[in-house]
């Protein structure tokens, strides 16, 4: 044992029960006094919070009253033209079939005679370029 504890031992050896005069009682409303004031602040904080997150929502549902009847003017037309092209997209593309085999069955024709000319310059010139050498 240390010389503290033996004289600390030997300092309250004829008292039974050391006697603190109120020091026990006065930590304890100290204790409770800071409990007190957490609980209030956080109390305090969640009312705050709760009355800005009031405010943004009416911010927002004030923005969006404003806007809201445009957006949904033009989402609701924008649905419709959806709608119609995938209703009409069978004919659509029957429509672009039946160009697409026509402007293949003109440019058939066209080629020929395009390969033919293209065909006939060639050899005018091969043979003008032998008729030189």
């Amino acid at each position: 044992m240390s010389d503290f504890n033996a004289l600390l031992k030997s300092s309250f050896a004829e008292i039974e029960e050391p006697i603190d005069a109120g020091f026990t009682v006065n930590v304890s409303h100290g204790v409770a006094r800071v409990e007190r004031a957490a609980k209030v602040r956080s109390w305090t904080q969640t009312v705050g919070v709760m009355a800005g997150a009031a405010a943004t929502a009416w911010g927002l549902y004030s923005v969006v009253g404003v806007f809201a009847p445009d957006l949904i003017a033009a989402g609701s037309l924008e649905a419709a033209r959806l709608q119609n092209a995938i209703s009409n997209g069978p004919q659509l593309s029957a429509a672009a079939e039946t160009a697409g085999v026509g402007l293949m069955q003109s440019i058939g024709l066209g080629m020929t005679q395009i390969l033919l000319a293209t065909g006939a310059l060639v050899g005018g010139a091969v043979a003008y370029r032998a008729a030189q050498d």
